[in-house]
């Protein structure tokens, strides 16, 4: 009952929950926008099974996901520039 019990939280906040903010995001952000985000995702599993798991990610990992990030603010930064 315990594995089961996990396994309906696992479900839960990495399925139920992103999949709903996704929907209710997408009323208002622009599609570059949330492709952006989602690639989140990825970045976000892969830091939890390294601090969770202690799986060590491999070289290139940090630089991709550096490259994610970096392509959001500048997302960001572009919008904020446009709306004023």
């Amino acid at each position: 009952m315990h594995d089961v019990g996990l396994l309906a939280l696992l479900g839960l906040v990495q399925l139920a929950i992103p999949c709903v903010l996704s929907v209710v995001c997408a009323r208002v952000l622009k599609a570059p926008e949330i492709s952006l985000l989602a690639l989140l995702e990825v970045i976000f599993g892969i830091l939890l099974a390294w601090i969770g798991a202690n799986e060590v990610p491999g070289p290139t990992v940090p630089a991709g996901g550096a490259l994610v990030i970096g392509a959001l603010v500048i997302n960001e930064l572009v919008g904020w520039r446009e709306r004023a």
